[in-house]
């Protein structure tokens, strides 16, 4: 059962994450091992795990603030003026001597992807600097986390939110082995079926992992949300995917905005499928996540 959100943090969402720029190229079949492969077209976007779920976040209504690094890069100085243009708060975005991350997209015309991150400047946000931005945090009904960032960095974000009060929703891809589950607790933990897999491996040892809610998702198949209160499955939209770059953090943004404004998990999660589906049906990662009144309307 997720707490009710104080009146002074309602709408507010924190993130913590990475900032890419995405190189896609279309393609029509992955190169295999010593294999080249022409792509038909290549389109520069911005990405990362971390401001793509801010964008999410943002364009369900909620209040989001971003910290991060970029490079001190004209890509760093754009993508400055992109979440600006979303309505994000930038003033927790440090600028490092490393080039602004980059992300190397192989696309299908039936969706599907492969992806290779240069992680960049985001290699370069610390423990001290989410210390130094901690008010963003604490303000924060939600703190929303992923993987892309170093781990050390993460865990502080989140034992901040953890001793103010804020909520956490880690989404911990890329998975690592090494995460350290016993210094933190986790009000949401959102994992694909692969990454479940992993956490199942990581919990072999028989210790119960800090986590309030776990919510798996497959695909165009049924999401599994396990809480306190019981199990349930909730069916995603049926639509036929154009692309499924940033699907996943479509869903979670979205989740993260939804409980931020007050509903409940499931209902929260109903809207987060929505969104992720419909954001398969347009090419890109951010330009393609929907806007709270076209989920609304439905």
């Amino acid at each position: 059962m997720m707490s009710p959100i104080p009146p002074e943090r309602c709408g507010r969402v924190c993130v913590v994450g990475s900032l890419n720029l995405d190189h896609v190229a279309s393609v029509n079949a992955f190169a295999a091992p010593g294999q080249t492969v022409t792509a038909s077209d290549l389109v520069l976007r911005h990405g990362g795990k971390g401001a793509n779920q801010a964008v999410a976040a943002a364009r369900q209504g909620a209040t989001v603030s971003m910290i991060g690094a970029i490079g001190s890069d004209a890509a760093g100085q754009a993508y400055r003026e992109r979440l600006l243009a979303e309505g994000i708060a930038v003033q927790h975005l440090k600028e490092a001597g490393e080039p602004t991350g980059a992300a190397l997209i192989n696309l299908l015309p039936s969706g599907e992807n492969t992806i290779v991150v240069f992680p960049g400047a985001n290699q370069s946000l610390t423990p001290e600097d989410v210390t130094w931005a901690g008010e963003s945090i604490q303000n924060a009904a939600i703190l929303l986390v992923q993987l892309e960032v170093p781990v050390e960095t993460v865990v502080a974000a989140i034992q901040i939110a953890n001793r103010s009060g804020s909520q956490v929703i880690l989404n911990p891809s890329p998975f690592r082995a090494d995460f350290p589950w016993q210094e933190v607790y986790i009000d949401i933990l959102i994992v694909n079926e692969g990454e479940a897999e992993q956490l199942d491996a990581s919990a072999a040892d028989g210790d119960d992992l800090p986590v309030g809610c776990l919510i798996i998702t497959h695909g165009a198949e049924p999401v599994e949300l396990i809480t306190p209160d019981g199990d349930f499955t909730l069916l995603p939209p049926s639509v036929t995917p154009v692309d499924t770059v940033g699907a996943g953090d479509t869903f979670a943004g979205t989740l993260a905005a939804r409980l931020a404004l007050g509903e409940s998990i499931q209902a929260a999660v109903v809207k987060a499928n929505a969104a992720a589906a419909r954001s398969t049906l347009k090419v890109g990662a951010q330009e393609a996540m929907p806007y709270a009144s076209e989920l609304d309307a439905q």
